[in-house]
């Protein structure tokens, strides 16, 4: 035992200067399959899916697909930083805050001008500040803000505010990062957890702003950054990574399972922060692509599903709802809901595509000069 710990203890404080073999590929098909799952778990959720299982007494939660979004973006990014700064000596972040702009805000910004197009239109009656506040990325702070067109920003938002904070403490290394991060994984949840059983008050203020900042996305992206440095480390055991594929699937599929509120036991926060440490689990596995599970993800549909995602969240916040509720959507009322659906699929797919082509793109081809 005291061996085993002592290599561990090793294995972290020993100097990073290597990229294991593993994490040497620039690209990872099997993730942007990953990417194609969540963002087809969200969209169908968001357009009626639940509506045809719950007579099969089932329940898909958008918000997993939104974690899987979460977990494998912390996992990304922290991977790319530090291969960044073992290949240069160091971390450009002027560089890595141009390629995340580029990435980010062409299609965001986009997507808020035909937003502020149909506002005028359609007299929505949208307050300045709601742009704002998408534009700027604060959509997830306690403000009062959100309308119905730009509520997904907020998922946005927390990814912008990861980007600006965590690449500076890679600037102090390795074990600085690892140790901040596992500081937010760790206790973050576990106030969150004692708030909702009654050991803590939860209205006591810094308790509400800890459970706070846990539903807003940050404990699953830095759970995936743990997960990377933890690879990168070496430290992850080997049965943990089996060549067979099945756990892999039954990491997903108890994953999706116990992020609903519908499951059995289920304990707020305690469920959706154990169902990001097995999706962590899951890309650890994935990376490794080497069995059949890696080989569903690398499946045509899932890549290229995965990398229009982007677009495709952005343009499916105006079609979302079981019914043509939306104004745009008024000359749809009356069909049927599996046709009302196909039709938002088609729609939703044509001008995602159209995003990703003519806006996208563009800029992801001058993005690869910032590598």
């Amino acid at each position: 035992m005291l061996k085993c710990l002592a290599e561990i203890r090793n294995k972290f404080t020993a100097p990073f200067t290597d990229i294991p073999y593993i994490l040497q590929a620039s690209y990872y098909p099997a993730l942007d399959g990953v990417r194609g799952v969540a963002i087809v778990l969200v969209v169908l959720v968001h357009i009626g899916i639940n509506h045809y299982l719950r007579p099969l007494h089932l329940f898909l939660d958008s918000g997993f697909g939104v974690h899987l979004f979460f977990v494998l973006s912390g996992f990304l990014i922290t991977t790319r930083l530090l291969k960044e700064t073992v290949k240069n000596g160091q971390l450009s972040l002027r560089r890595f805050y141009f390629r995340r702009a580029l990435r980010i805000l062409p299609a965001s910004c986009f997507f808020l001008g035909v937003v502020a197009m149909l506002n005028w239109y359609y007299q929505l009656n949208m307050p300045v500040v709601d742009f704002l506040e998408s534009l700027f990325f604060l959509n997830n702070l306690p403000l009062k803000n959100g309308t119905f067109v730009t509520a997904h920003f907020w998922t946005l938002a927390v990814e912008e505010q990861f980007y600006l904070t965590f690449p500076l403490l890679s600037y102090f290394g390795i074990n600085t990062y690892f140790f901040v991060a596992s500081v937010f994984v760790i206790f973050v949840p576990l106030i969150s957890v004692m708030g909702t059983i009654g050991i803590l008050d939860i209205h006591y203020l810094p308790v509400q702003v800890i459970r706070y900042i846990f539903w807003k996305g940050p404990v699953m992206i830095l759970a995936g950054a743990l997960f990377a440095i933890l690879l990168i480390k070496d430290m992850i055991p080997r049965f943990m990574v089996p060549k067979c594929g099945l756990l892999g699937l039954l990491l997903f599929i108890l994953a999706l399972a116990i992020h609903s509120r519908y499951f059995v036991g289920y304990i707020p926060f305690l469920c959706e922060y154990l169902s990001a440490l097995l999706l962590a689990w899951m890309l650890v596995i994935l990376v490794h692509d080497r069995d059949w599970l890696s080989r569903i993800f690398k499946s045509k549909f899932f890549i290229y599903t995965g990398i229009l995602s982007y677009s495709v969240y952005l343009w499916q916040q105006p079609f979302i709802g079981s019914r043509a509720w939306e104004p745009w959507l008024h000359p749809l009322r009356g069909l049927p809901l599996p046709v009302l659906i196909v039709i938002k699929l088609v729609l939703i797919t044509a001008i995602a595509c159209a995003s990703y082509y003519f806006v996208e793109r563009p800029f992801l081809k001058i993005k690869k000069n910032f590598r």
